[in-house]
């Protein structure tokens, strides 16, 4: 058994201080992105092509500088809290797998959903393919 985990065991490669440090920055790398994301976002939302793409609104010129306004307030929602709907589902799925799996292998599976997920979000044409990404 242990000579199928020791590949995915990263144990036996770092330890004591250097995995502390590893694991660190790994975890400080996430909450960067998740930040980056959700500030972003913000600014994405207010967007003219953004808007226009995902059809939940229009922009106005005023004063010469354009200023958007929502038409579908529930899509533009939806949009940004399907997320955390997507994260309460791999938060409970997370745990089961991880429980039949293992952690390191539950890790890598996250690790490449969320891949899948970002290269959905970054090619989405419509809101239907933005809400799926996401």
């Amino acid at each position: 058994m242990s000579d199928k985990i020791s590949k995915w065991n990263v144990v036996h490669k770092l330890e004591k201080g250097q995995l502390l440090v590893a694991i660190n920055c790994v975890a400080a790398l996430s909450i960067l992105f998740f930040g980056y994301d959700q500030g972003m976002m913000s600014g994405v939302n207010n967007s003219k092509d953004y808007i226009d793409l995902m059809k939940f609104g229009y922009t106005k010129t005023i004063d010469g500088e354009p200023t958007p306004v929502v038409t579908d307030s529930l899509l533009q929602g939806g949009i940004v809290s399907v997320y955390y709907l997507g994260t309460l589902f791999g938060g409970l799925f997370g745990g089961w797998l991880g429980d039949r799996v293992g952690r390191i292998k539950t890790i890598a599976a996250g690790a490449l959903w969320a891949i899948l997920g970002a290269s959905l979000q970054c090619s989405a044409m419509n809101h239907n393919w933005m809400i799926c990404g996401k």
